[in-house]
């Protein structure tokens, strides 16, 4: 009975987890575009290309497991087998794509691996004042870098708390759109927040990063490309120092439309008019 009770509790937990998705884009008839983004586009997304992103000293980090396991004499062939396997996967997972400081959290079971067979090395050798030693350059040298990053982040974290400049541009360049006008604006490489600020919802669901998407999917290309030529939106914002590659895009600002208003953080462009 075993046997069948872990199937249900499998089956039962993949059903919690597909089945509100699924449900939300049935209903609004966007199983196709799900299915895509998920399977086929990730995976283009997800291995474009081999580079640790974040920096090779994560590597360090990837490898803490496997120094604690050295560090304590781990002799157990299936412990070693895991931590094997698990650091190997995720040197592949983190390399292909873009791996960024928040994708290192894929490696935080590797990490409890290490942090327990540390705490069991120690509790079986509290005197050996070499052991904790070990333990802490380990530690530290492992854990280095990811602190280091994340302090970074924080102190930027902070400092754009601290700095209103961006939601005031925001809200000056929304309110140059007129509130008959706000359900034909797209925000063409600019952060995603700009349409929570302005209380705007764009009228594309390729609503940012467009540049990258387009270059790996000519799908996406061939969507937008469709929509500016037969429903193009009145209004386009951008970022005031975005860099637009796609040639497309660049003909279409080009002929079709005009800087209506501009400041430090955004340009906003609008249809010109016959």
């Amino acid at each position: 009975m075993r046997l069948e009770y872990n199937a249900a509790a499998f089956l039962t937990g993949v059903l919690v987890a597909f089945l509100p998705p699924l449900l939300y884009f049935g209903y609004y008839g966007e199983i196709q575009s799900m299915l895509y983004c998920t399977f086929v586009f990730g995976f283009v997304y997800g291995t474009e290309g081999f580079a640790l992103g974040t920096g090779i000293w994560f590597l360090a980090t990837l490898l803490f497991p496997i120094h604690v396991f050295l560090g304590t004499g781990v002799k157990n062939k299936r412990l070693w087998l895991l931590v094997i396997a698990n650091t190997v996967g995720m040197c592949m997972t983190l390399g292909m794509g873009n791996s960024t400081l928040h994708d290192y959290m894929l490696i935080l079971p590797g990490v409890m691996m290490g942090v327990w067979r540390m705490v069991e090395g120690l509790k079986q050798r509290k005197k050996d004042a070499k052991r904790l030693v070990w333990a802490g350059l380990v530690f530290a040298i492992c854990f280095a870098y990811p602190g280091y990053k994340t302090m970074g982040a924080c102190r930027e974290m902070i400092r754009q708390a601290g700095d209103s400049s961006t939601y005031e541009h925001v809200i000056e360049t929304a309110a140059c759109i007129p509130a008959a006008e706000r359900d034909s604006v797209w925000g063409y490489e600019v952060p995603l927040r700009w349409y929570s600020i302005a209380d705007i919802m764009p009228c594309s669901k390729y609503c940012g990063w467009q540049e990258h998407y387009m270059e790996l999917s000519p799908q996406i290309e061939a969507d937008i490309t469709q929509m500016m030529n037969q429903e193009p939106p009145e209004w386009i914002v951008t970022k005031a120092r975005a860099v637009i590659r796609n040639e497309m895009m660049k003909a279409v600002l080009l002929k079709s439309y005009e800087i209506y208003a501009e400041n430090e953080d955004f340009v906003l462009y609008r249809k010109v008019r016959i």
